[in-house]
């Protein structure tokens, strides 16, 4: 029996391992499978971007980054993700191999920028720097004559001396990370690929009775939002969820960033 084993977090960017030549007796958690014809199939990945700064511009000068970029802290996350499923898959089950094969790996992100920063994050932690494939001597002899730049390079010799066979410093892996390239589907996991969600959207949007099951969440955050942006109850009353979220979304950025802001008083750990 073949198996596949789903690691299901939020879409955005798409990892997946191909067939492994051989077979694991191991489940994903470590126990012996109960049956010995089974073997695992594939790993596949659906997980979601990192930390990012708000899609509206406010108070964006206190982020380091544009309008839902992004942020350092947000390659950081990902990076730890990349090293935990190194440390798990390769380390641990060795379910992939631990040098990148075009064969055995394939990541696919929507054409968002902050998607595919993340993606290439983490595959600088499930492949590290420093692994890459290094340029033969014939190769670097090549780059310094017939395969040089047809343009005068400042500083050529240092440079190719001090990089040697790394072909870029640190001699990171290069892993393709493919995006949708279709302009009619504009994410793939939002709305706006779908002219019939997108039709439904604009007649449920403003209707009041669609939020209304969520109103409690508005309740529970009305306070340190309206603290936090110097909101009053008439204001807030006349939002529904939707346009609430919006806020509380900015809130979360501003923590994750690490901000400084008083807002943190706000809210509790609850």
């Amino acid at each position: 029996m073949l198996k596949a084993f789903c690691k299901i977090g939020f879409l955005a960017a798409t990892v997946a391992a191909s067939p492994l030549p051989d077979p694991v007796s191991q489940t994903e958690t470590g126990s012996s499978v109960s049956n010995p014809d089974e073997k695992m199939l594939f790993v596949f990945e659906l997980v979601r971007h990192g930390a990012r700064g708000p899609f509206d511009d406010r108070k964006l000068d206190l982020f380091t980054v544009g309008e839902g970029q992004l942020t350092p802290e947000g390659m950081r996350q990902r990076f730890l993700l990349g090293s935990y499923n190194r440390h798990r898959y390769v380390e641990q089950f060795n379910l992939i191999p631990p040098e990148f094969n075009e064969m055995d790996f394939f990541i696919q992100s929507t054409n968002v920028n902050r998607t595919l920063q993340s993606g290439y994050s983490e595959l600088m932690g499930l492949y590290p720097p420093g692994s890459g494939t290094p340029l033969t001597v014939p190769q670097v002899q090549a780059v310094k004559n017939v395969a040089r730049p047809p343009f005068s390079v400042r500083d050529a010799e240092a440079l190719n001396h001090k990089l040697g066979t790394d072909p870029l410093p640190g001699r990171p892996v290069q892993v393709p990370i493919y995006s949708y390239n279709n302009n009619d589907v504009h994410d793939m996991v939002s709305n706006q690929g779908c002219p019939f969600i997108t039709s439904v959207e604009k007649q449920r949007v403003n209707d009041p009775e669609v939020w209304k099951p969520y109103q409690w969440m508005i309740e529970q955050d009305r306070v340190p939002i309206e603290a936090m942006f110097g909101f009053s109850d008439d204001f807030v009353d006349s939002l529904n969820y939707n346009d609430f979220e919006t806020f509380t979304d900015e809130a979360t950025d501003l923590e994750f960033e690490g901000s400084e802001h008083p807002h943190e008083t706000y809210f509790s750990d609850d």
